[in-house]
């Protein structure tokens, strides 16, 4: 298929937009099974992360997703906060897990707050919890760099991993 095509009917027919078609039947040519796809707010989806993995080639979606439209499920929302507020909400995460599901295999869906929510959607993740992590900085106090440890919440870390330096602002930002 071309670029600008919509992609096959039959991925278009059972709901998926013109855009999830056109990656369905870039997925549909995989010879393998297992692969893992990270992407933006703009592709993913609940309904298309099912459709994905339900395929013989049974591949993995994770990544950013948008709050409304998408397939969330309201448990994992949170409320958008103001003021001091901010500060006592970072952190906060809510999850869930569509189990039991013949076209999932454990679907993640969660929210954390950091200066406001966001949210992520994995297959691929075996679980959800915070991870240290570690980067140099630079100390005004020592005039010298040192080793700054921090927590992040294990779905972005292992998104902004994968995505190597294609998301490198946002994965400095999630200090």
């Amino acid at each position: 298929l071309l670029p600008q095509q919509a992609g096959e009917p039959k991925w278009i027919s059972i709901g998926l937009l013109p855009m999830h078609a056109r990656l369905m039947h870039m997925y549909s040519q995989l010879p393998d099974q297992g692969h893992e796809c990270n992407m933006d707010n703009l592709y993913n989806s609940v309904f298309f992360s099912r459709e994905s993995f339900a395929l013989p080639q049974k591949v993995k979606n994770q990544g950013v997703i948008r709050k409304s439209q998408r397939g969330m499920p309201p448990c994992v929302f949170q409320e958008e906060l103001t003021g001091k507020k901010v500060e006592l909400a970072r952190g906060t995460t809510k999850v869930a897990m569509l189990r039991g599901d013949p076209k999932s295999d454990n679907l993640l869906v969660g929210s954390c707050y950091d200066q406001k929510p966001f949210y992520m959607i994995s297959h691929v993740a075996p679980s959800v919890n915070w991870v240290v992590c570690q980067k140099k900085m630079y100390s005004d106090v020592l005039k010298k760099n040192v080793l700054y440890k921090f927590l992040r919440w294990s779905l972005s870390d292992n998104y902004n991993f994968e995505m190597n330096d294609n998301d490198v602002a946002d994965q400095y930002r999630l200090v």
